[in-house]
């Protein structure tokens, strides 16, 4: 294959993200969100739903619009993170403001929704009033309701986490792809110290708060709280 083919092909699957996709990346990067953005116009444009954050429901499987650079750190996340999600209980009050909020989740709005779980919805869902079995919900819409609960429930607490460095050992022991070498390009502009301290000194000592990117305490959060 010629190399100009070669990159076309490349360059096809960098565009071609979904709106749907995406959100995942932003619940768990609002940084990235619409709402955060200084300038608004013209960025993320099918995330302008009324007055929530999240992507239109009837453009959710459209390929997104969003500048390379963010672009790249979605499929750097894609790549590392996404995998290494943690799944935690699924209240049935909470699951249900969820889908309220988020619409695209609802099988009305996904064409393409698994029919397990198009039947959880349509049959079993109505009838459910403590727990959801979260082997009903499909593992992207699990990622989808963690992320929606993270920041609309749990944005203080996850702010006030000051893991200890044994702690964050002992996630980075079983999720890895949070580990510094992997991030520096990415994140020293804004957490130049990233993990650095983290073999140094008394391991009961609180990691330092300008060594952890709000990724890593995303993820160290939902892992202490399953």
């Amino acid at each position: 294959m010629s190399n100009w083919r070669h990159q076309a092909l490349h360059a096809g699957a960098f565009l071609q993200v979904t709106n749907r996709d995406f959100s995942l990346f932003l619940w768990q990067n609002p940084s990235y969100m619409r709402a955060s953005a200084k300038s608004k116009m013209g960025y993320l444009p099918d995330f302008q739903y009324m007055n929530k954050i999240t992507v239109e429901p009837e453009k959710a499987d459209q390929f997104v619009q969003a500048p390379p650079d963010v672009l790249y750190t979605y499929h750097v996340w894609d790549a590392l993170l996404k995998k290494e999600f943690t799944p935690r209980k699924i209240l049935v009050d909470e699951f249900r403001d969820f889908l309220s909020y988020a619409e695209e989740w609802k099988p009305t709005y996904w064409p393409n929704a698994p029919q397990s779980y198009v039947e959880f919805y349509e049959k079993t869902w109505p009838i459910l009033h403590t727990v959801v079995d979260p082997d009903l919900i499909p593992l992207d819409v699990q990622r989808a309701f963690v992320g929606w609960k993270n920041y609309f429930l749990e944005g203080p607490a996850i702010n006030a986490l000051q893991p200890k460095k044994s702690v964050v050992q002992a996630f980075l022991t079983l999720h890895p792809n949070y580990e510094r070498p992997l991030w520096r390009n990415l994140v020293d502009k804004e957490t130049p110290n990233y993990l650095k301290s983290l073999h140094i000194g008394d391991d009961e000592q609180v990691l330092p708060a300008g060594e952890i990117t709000a990724f890593l305490r995303v993820g160290i959060y939902n892992w202490l709280h399953p």
